[in-house]
């Protein structure tokens, strides 16, 4: 990884008007793109734990669980939200035939946004907020699994582990372990691993090839999963 591959990944993921560089290595600008999850994720730590320690766990919460989800949609174009309106538009699941098809996917989105904002919240009230790095992480560390595509690296064999993976994987290990749950760790870098493939392959059933907006449906979903995970094993005594 260089300075180069990472102001190309922000390019690529955000809106911060950063040039990208055309002479940067794909592998490193993919082992960026878990590196700029992992940055946006301290930053939200951050911000959640500068107004945690200003306004109490309580305001901070209720801040934190809209603004913080908010402020990432904003930072990357909302193309995570937009791809997961279209994912569950066309997702055969939901076809009901009926005239109440239209409001079972509204619902399935609304549902899936607020389960991701009280979590949020729910964190930053606990003082876990480091595990967003963790969500974020491993979201785009998906994300750059998809953006690789088949070639000669997808026949390497089976211990080989992409740079963009051991930067999720460290950066998960971490928040957990700071967070209290080592154990959050370990199972949600073996999930999203596991689901790296068969990920793909749903979304490319539902949306066809794997597009720009369906490899963010995977950010949206691996992050709400990462949450999830990690919130059942923090409310675990």
């Amino acid at each position: 990884m260089s300075m180069k591959s990472f102001r190309t990944a922000l390019n690529i993921l955000t809106r911060l008007p950063i040039k990208a560089d055309e002479t940067a290595d794909e592998n490193s600008v993919l082992a960026c793109f878990a590196l700029t999850g992992v940055c946006i994720g301290l930053c939200m730590w951050w911000l959640a734990t500068v107004l945690r320690w200003a306004a109490g766990p309580g305001v901070a919460a209720l801040a934190c669980a809209v603004c913080l989800p908010g402020l990432f949609w904003w930072l990357t174009r909302t193309r995570s939200l937009r791809g997961t309106v279209r994912f569950l538009h066309q997702c055969p699941l939901l076809a009901t035939g009926t005239e109440q098809e239209v409001y079972l996917r509204v619902t399935a989105f609304q549902v899936a946004l607020l389960v991701k904002i009280c979590l949020v919240g729910w964190l930053v009230y606990s003082g876990r907020a480091l595990w967003l790095v963790a969500s974020l992480g491993l979201a785009f560390a998906m994300f750059a699994e998809l953006c690789r595509g088949p070639g000669p690296d997808a026949e390497a064999p089976w211990w080989r582990v992409d740079a963009h993976w051991v930067v999720a994987v460290v950066a998960t290990l971490v928040a957990g372990t700071l967070c209290g749950a080592f154990l959050a760790g370990v199972f949600s870098c073996v999930i999203v691993w596991l689901l790296r493939g068969r990920l793909e392959e749903q979304i490319e059933k539902v949306m066809g090839p794997a597009d720009d907006l369906g490899r963010w449906v995977a950010i949206e979903w691996i992050d709400l999963l990462v949450v999830i995970a990690g919130t059942l094993f923090f409310l675990t005594p």
